[in-house]
């Protein structure tokens, strides 16, 4: 993270950020028109910028929520949306889609979190129904929440709305957004885990699977509602003895039975990413894997598919999870 110099949109007023600017303490700042003009620059080496990533502090003008896209998992609501409160992440994980979607690593923050749950608030009246919202979607948001409390407001907003459920899914050790306030039952502190053969290959730069069970374990310890993410379940040798032993690993050290559910998916990728992201890591045996392409979306063919989600399901199944969600 190259905390020297950050960027600033020009239609920010100096009490939307000074707070942020002073956690960064940057040595320089740089006032800019669009996060987009940095965000979107072209000609540059992404994985070596990565090294350089830099912060832009912003506000989003438009569209504060999205219908969730088709490769995302089944969950318990047929409303299912997702927001973008930040753009990019601080962890380099090799799998993830970031790295094609946009030009730059560089790290955007939207400030204006606010106006996102007052659009959330219309969305909610609106539907006049319970809804789905994913607010940790295109970043790691608990890994941002020591400069900008994106987390804490929401859970502060779903207290106040029950017909919305909120996702927060992380790969942080840390507990600051959640250990300070009540468990909600509308609230679903998700955490992504793999067995440390998948994560010391392809999850750069993320903390450790004892520091992500730590967090897990604290948030169950409150009370609050846990989901645990095997997801992208991957292909590599000997993959069937690692996720069976990982599994069983994690049977030892969380209590399951006070897990809210399991979501299990496959890598799966739009293809104009994939084809980016391969450009810029042209070493990657996990990235370079001849996957089927099928309607602009890239993943393992459908047979490998099905054996890779059916030895975790069963393995779950085996210590008596029921509740799994999966993509299909």
């Amino acid at each position: 993270m190259n905390k020297k110099v950050i960027y600033i949109e020009n239609t920010l007023v100096e009490n939307e950020y000074a707070a942020v600017v002073k956690k960064i303490h940057p040595e320089h700042i740089e006032f800019i028109d669009s996060y987009k003009d940095v965000l979107n620059q072209k000609g540059g080496n992404w994985r070596f910028q990565k090294n350089y990533q830099s912060i832009i502090l912003a506000k989003r003008r438009d569209t504060f929520f999205y219908k969730a896209s088709p490769l995302t998992q089944v969950i318990e609501s047929k409303n299912f949306y997702y927001n973008t409160l930040a753009i990019n992440c601080l962890f380099d994980c090799e799998y993830c889609y970031l790295q094609g979607m946009f030009t730059t690593p560089h790290l955007v923050l939207f400030l204006n979190n606010q106006d996102f749950i007052c659009e959330t608030r219309k969305l909610s009246s609106s539907l006049g129904e319970p809804f789905y919202m994913a607010i940790s979607y295109d970043t790691d948001l608990p890994a941002l929440e020591h400069w900008y409390p994106y987390c804490s407001e929401w859970i502060d907003y779903a207290a106040s709305d029950p017909n919305i459920t909120i996702e927060i899914r992380s790969k942080s050790g840390l507990k600051s957004h959640f250990s300070t306030k009540k468990p909600l039952k509308n609230v679903i502190l998700s955490w992504s885990i793999s067995p440390n053969e998948i994560l010391s290959a392809y999850e750069h730069s993320t903390p450790s699977l004892e520091h992500r069970i730590k967090a897990i374990n604290h948030a169950i310890s409150q009370g609050w509602r846990v989901m645990l993410c095997i997801d992208p379940i991957i292909k590599i040798k000997g993959y069937q003895e690692i996720y069976s032993r990982f599994i069983k690993y994690i049977t030892q050290i969380i209590d399951l039975k006070k897990i809210y559910g399991f979501s299990i998916g496959t890598f799966r990728m739009h293809t104009n990413y994939l084809n980016n992201i391969r450009a810029q890591r042209p070493e990657s045996s996990l990235l370079w894997y001849p996957y089927e392409r099928n309607h602009q979306h890239a993943g393992y063919p459908e047979n490998e598919k099905k054996k890779l989600i059916q030895l975790v399901k069963f393995e779950l199944e085996q210590i008596g999870v029921t509740k799994i969600f999966e993509y299909e």
